[in-house]
């Protein structure tokens, strides 16, 4: 069974919708969403998906094509569990949470799929030789890719300005992260930059899960700009969804070795 909720249910049309959310790439959270002045998590709430997730229905199903988590079932029980709705889909919020994806019982139950390496350079190969064959007889193939880019940068060069979630650095918009960090966030967009929405706050069981996040990737940037090989270790044993202290090393050595093709002398 699955279950759905239509902005039409609600809402005439976006205007009406308003949010916010605070967090970091890929692991962002709506502290609240209402429609005109209705709370929209509460009328979701209603629709049972929660229960629905819990046990094992579908949800949501993505469109997005490169996505193998279809269900987004993952993103429902963390609702639950936490109290706020992740802003993105199980495809990425699965990064974040090896107890969702950690066996092979619980893929089953959430519905998630591994992307092996293999499958991904397989993917970009393929993708490189349909270019290169269009380049050679002039016919390249343009397809509209469902990121946000292309509005921001239109933005930037004068087309229409844009309101949405955007990763850019800490100024004031989220005031109990790290300033300087990248943070994701509402954000204006217009001719003249890009203008966080300031003065949101995470709640503690948010902040207790993001922060670390920013902490850790401050410290594998300190590891690449360095070139230094404890940190990374470091980094990767203190991260929750590396599950083994037997293989650290030699994944950050593996790491480092690839990652050399990309230095340049100076």
């Amino acid at each position: 069974m699955a279950h759905s909720l239509s902005l039409s249910e609600r809402a005439q049309s976006w205007d009406e919708v308003s949010f916010n959310v605070g967090g970091i790439d890929h692991c962002s959270f709506f502290i609240d969403v209402k429609v005109r002045e209705d709370d929209a998590l509460k009328l979701m709430r209603e629709k049972g998906l929660i229960d629905a997730a819990w046990r094992g229905e579908s949800v949501f199903v993505s469109n997005n094509p490169y996505s193998r988590l279809e269900y987004q079932r993952i993103r429902f029980v963390l609702w639950d569990i936490l109290g706020y709705l992740p802003a993105i889909g199980d495809e990425h919020i699965a990064e974040f949470f090896y107890q969702a994806i950690g066996t092979s019982e619980l893929r089953e139950q959430f519905g998630t799929h591994y992307d092996r390496i293999a499958e991904r350079t397989n993917m970009v190969r393929r993708a490189k030789s349909e270019i290169k064959a269009g380049l050679d007889i002039g016919q390249v193939k343009l397809m509209e890719c469902g990121e946000i880019l292309d509005q921001v940068i239109a933005a930037l060069n004068g087309g229409p300005k844009i309101t949405d979630v955007l990763n850019y650095k800490n100024i004031g918009q989220i005031q109990n992260m790290p300033s300087g960090f990248v943070v994701e966030s509402i954000c204006n967009v217009d001719a003249l930059g890009v203008h966080p929405v300031v003065g949101s706050t995470l709640p503690p069981i948010i902040e207790s899960i993001v922060r670390p996040m920013t902490l850790r990737q401050q410290l594998c940037m300190e590891a690449a700009m360095q070139w230094d090989e404890k940190k990374l270790i470091a980094a990767l044993a203190t991260d929750p969804i590396v599950n083994d202290f037997l293989r650290v090393k030699d994944v950050a050595r593996d790491i480092m070795q690839y990652n050399k093709q990309f230095l340049t002398e100076e």
